[in-house]
């Protein structure tokens, strides 16, 4: 539990470093979560599966929570073709951000059958020690390192996972975001934009935009981090994004690799904005 605790407080406090204060951090992180063998898997999938089921009695027994627009998730993600990828991304707003959408939106069929998304979490935060990065592996976390960009490794590997149609999360927010107005003024980062353009598949992926209201209240992000029931929690799922006709339109006007992944992000900026203003005015509409 302390541990746990530490990284509350990590993600709450530090100030996260523009220079690498450990050059050899990343030899004591454990391989990624798509380079383990058989038996790490399965037992990755049952791990998902039990925390699934934990989240689900928190968001849907010990809270009350609504989704709106479920159908586009069932669309683009569990309907789609196999060895599809996709990219889901959403709002950031409480370390616990991630369980509990999975908790909400995901079946149990995608933990058990290895489907479930794989997602970003901060090197510093989530792979500080040698068991907590087994832990994060085992939940299909990749460690980002932030502010050091949209080619390194952990790019390169989410990739890889894109090849063999694996589905995705993304907060492309960076980072934990405490208020409405920093939601409308903060802007997302251009790692998005790079896993669509550069995905070694012969469709690029979609990307499902989704926003969520009162995550933050279920375990606030200030001390002593304690969880808290009985609050409302919405979740607004937006219409998916096809940037096909986009990229091919782009390369063949030989616009470069910087400017394809800022239209590819700004037009994401915008869809999120839409959904932002929606997910607050059905979350008031129901209280």
């Amino acid at each position: 539990m302390s541990s746990l605790f530490k990284v509350f407080q990590m993600n709450q406090v530090q100030e996260i470093p523009r220079s690498d204060p450990n050059p050899d951090f990343r030899a004591t992180v454990p391989t990624f979560p798509g380079t383990k063998g058989k038996l790490f898997h399965a037992a990755s999938n049952l791990g998902l599966a039990l925390g699934g089921v934990i989240g689900q009695l928190i968001v849907w027994k010990l809270c009350t929570t609504k989704v709106l627009h479920y159908e586009n998730y069932e669309e683009t993600i569990l309907n789609r073709p196999k060895g599809t990828p996709v990219i889901s991304a959403s709002n950031h707003k409480a370390i616990t951000d991630d369980w509990f959408l999975c908790s909400i939106v995901a079946k149990y069929r995608q933990a058990l059958t290895g489907e479930l998304r794989y997602v970003m979490g901060a090197e510093e935060v989530m792979f500080w020690s040698p068991l907590l990065a087994e832990l994060s592996a085992l939940g299909h976390i990749l460690p980002i390192r932030r502010g050091h960009g949209v080619n390194q490794l952990a790019m390169e590997e989410t990739l890889k996972l894109m090849s063999q149609g694996s589905w995705i999360h993304i907060y492309p927010q960076g980072r934990i975001i405490h208020s409405r107005e920093e939601d409308r003024t903060t802007r997302l980062k251009w790692g998005i934009g790079r896993l669509v353009a550069d995905c070694p598949s012969p469709v690029l992926p979609k990307i499902l935009p989704m926003w969520h209201v009162g995550m933050d209240d279920i375990i606030p992000n200030r001390k002593p981090y304690r969880f808290s029931f009985g609050h409302r929690v919405s979740l607004v799922i937006g219409k998916s994004m096809d940037f096909n006709d986009l990229v091919l339109d782009m390369r063949k006007r030989n616009c470069s690799s910087m400017h394809i992944r800022k239209e590819i992000t700004d037009q994401l900026q915008d869809q999120l904005g839409e959904l932002r203003e929606e997910a607050w005015a059905y979350h008031d509409s129901w209280k």
